[in-house]
């Protein structure tokens, strides 16, 4: 398949049904470079609102320079429509409401699901946890993110990055796409976030992220944008404007530590529960064991246990046989007295040396001796 077509399927959320038909159709050579601009500046004119209709523009134009190569003035807005634009994004900075994140919700956010703690910690996008190549050097991680043409970039994660990569295992073991992942994040956040709030998707916890960096991680000082810009992995400071809409309610980094110290305290407990399975485990085998050993003769390879009679029974029979007095005299034990005539080869070794030393102490004993 050529490269481009395949380029265009990936990024398929971007663009409609219609639109991947006639961009596949410019890759195969189907339409001109004249009609592959015409249909992108139609498709730019079916949305019905300033942001959309930029937003629509500014994929267009991704598509043209990074893909096709080919130059974006042919779709570029006007002078009047670019003031239009820059009009409206300023307008809607200046109406942005700067919320409140409680100390209450910001705890509810991180108990309700694991990938939410995990937007936190690291401010990264849900596609880019499910989805994206990571690794780990030098106990730092580092992540492929979806504006770094491919490069590994470090992340900055709030919490040991050998936790952080154990857990986002557990996230990516369950095998759901990004779209399974936004739709339940989203309505989960939905739940807890006031619906008077400017943002309720998943990218408030990106907005979290960064503010509880500027707060709580900026021994430097930077300015709010600089950090959002830095860590969020923007490329100018107009989106950045996005994610600084919320203030912290004091004390959010110790509901941080509380709930870290929480998941600990649980996995301590869990361990000990594990450890505790383990002694029982162990011990039923012991246990098992021993009553296997019980069965048969350990002293006399040839003797099976058939259960034709009681356990005491059998082996009782078995240990006066010349078989079992045999193989007792190949281990060397002192069973009789030389001096009195007490013999105890037909028990096991353990009960002659027992015997044998209560007659060595009774009275018969000594007046043989005397």
């Amino acid at each position: 398949m050529n490269s481009s077509i395949q380029q265009v399927k990936n990024f398929n959320k971007k663009y409609t049904l219609a639109d991947q038909k006639f961009l596949i159709d410019f890759s195969n050579g189907v339409i001109t470079q004249d009609e592959l601009y015409s249909k992108m500046n139609a498709s730019i004119l079916t949305q019905k609102t300033i942001g959309s209709i930029a937003t629509r523009r500014h994929n267009f134009q991704g598509l043209l320079k990074n893909i096709f190569h080919l130059p974006i003035a042919p779709i570029e807005a006007s002078v009047d429509v670019k003031q239009i634009t820059y009009d409206h994004k300023n307008k809607s900075m200046d109406n942005q409401v700067v919320h409140l994140i409680t100390r209450e919700m910001f705890k509810e956010l991180l108990q309700e699901n694991l990938l939410l703690e995990l937007l936190f910690c690291s401010g990264r996008r849900i596609g880019e946890l499910v989805s994206n190549d990571y690794k780990v050097e030098n106990n730092q991680l580092y992540m492929v993110l979806n504006k770094s043409t491919g490069e590994f970039r470090l992340i900055k994660t709030l919490c040991p990055v050998k936790d952080f990569v154990e857990k986002l295992q557990k996230i990516r073991n369950r095998h759901l796409d990004e779209s399974t992942w936004t739709s339940k994040i989203n309505l989960r956040m939905k739940g807890i976030i006031p619906p008077n709030f400017y943002k309720k998707s998943s990218h408030l916890m990106r907005s979290i992220y960064a503010m509880y960096l500027y707060t709580y991680k900026n021994p430097q000082s930077h300015p709010l944008p600089w950090i959002i810009k830095k860590y969020l992995n923007h490329q100018g400071d107009k989106s950045s404007a996005h994610y600084s809409h919320i203030e912290l309610e004091e004390g959010i980094d110790q509901v941080y530590e509380d709930f870290l110290s929480g998941e600990k305290e649980v996995e301590e407990v869990e361990e000990e529960e594990r450890e505790e399975e383990k002694d029982v485990e162990e011990k039923v085998e012991e246990e098992k064991k021993e009553v296997e050993e019980e069965l048969d003769c350990k002293y006399c390879p040839e003797y099976k246990y058939t259960g034709s009679s009681s356990l005491k029974n059998a082996l009782k029979k078995h240990r006066k046989t010349a078989i079992h007095q045999k193989n007792i005299e190949k281990l060397d034990i002192q069973y009789d007295c030389p001096t009195c005539k007490y013999n105890s080869k037909t028990r096991t070794p353990k009960a002659i040396s027992k015997g044998l030393a209560r007659h060595l102490k009774t009275e018969k004993h000594k007046a043989n001796i005397q």
